[in-house]
């Protein structure tokens, strides 16, 4: 049975949409700098917005709780990528735990020169292996710190 397609196309005339649009996403931003900073209150950042941007009382308040909104599920979240990374991490060490009493083995073979070219190969993807688990397990930590500066500072990125 055949589907049908149809494709419709959409053009933005000179309407103030795009203008709006990009004029409410700027004030977003604004907006999520000046919450994460905590100088004002709601109420004194409500008329801050009313009076620096000429918009109204609801659309202060409806930016203001977004952003507030926003804001805490990313601290939410990062928390819990964070954990989430941690056991990673730990899973990673355990691997390269086990990789490296396998190298071991394969390397006092390789070194005495009694080891099979299967011996040989194994032994020389094992190091890869070895090599990328450390690599990962570095970037993971640098994300880690990352984490942890976030948190201390108590800034996120809007981004």
């Amino acid at each position: 049975m055949l589907k049908k397609c149809f494709t419709i196309e959409t053009r933005l005339g000179t309407s103030q949409f795009p203008v709006e649009y990009f004029k409410q996403n700027r004030l977003f931003r604004v907006v999520w700098k000046l919450v994460q900073e905590k100088r004002w209150t709601q109420s004194q950042l409500n008329t801050h917005l009313q009076m620096t941007y000429q918009i109204d009382k609801r659309t202060a308040n409806t930016l203001i709780q977004t952003a507030k909104g926003r804001l805490k599920a990313l601290k939410e979240l990062k928390a819990l990528e964070r954990a989430n990374l941690l056991t990673k991490m730990t899973m990673i060490e355990k691997q390269i735990g086990k990789l490296r009493e396998e190298l071991e083995v394969l390397k006092e073979k390789v070194t005495k020169n009694c080891a099979t070219e299967k011996q040989r190969n194994k032994y020389r993807r094992c190091k890869r292996k070895l090599w990328q688990k450390k690599q990962k397990l570095n970037r993971m930590r640098q994300q880690a710190q990352n984490y942890e500066r976030m948190e201390k500072r108590g800034y996120y990125p809007i981004c």
